[in-house]
């Protein structure tokens, strides 16, 4: 993805996403099976429109992902 970045991780992302993922430098995920949000970044052919839709989708998420994100919160998290 090629978006600004935000200097300062919200706290929607941490709160939602940094139990497992690695949400800062050096993106370390506090689950083994759950990539940094740099590998997430760096995936092909990922953009924040793509990853938006997948975040809505509930039904894309592994079983340990059990929450739902609302369009405007996914836009956040993609952001």
């Amino acid at each position: 993805m090629t978006a600004s970045r935000p200097t300062q991780i919200p706290t929607l992302v941490q709160g939602v996403c940094g139990d497992c993922h690695g949400v800062e430098a050096p993106f370390l995920s506090p689950n083994s099976d759950a990539p940094g949000f740099d590998a997430i970044a760096n995936s092909a052919g990922l953009t924040g429109e793509s990853l938006t839709a997948w975040l809505i989708d509930a039904h894309n998420y592994p079983d340990l992902m059990e929450f739902a994100l609302s369009e405007d919160d996914a836009r956040r998290v993609a952001a």
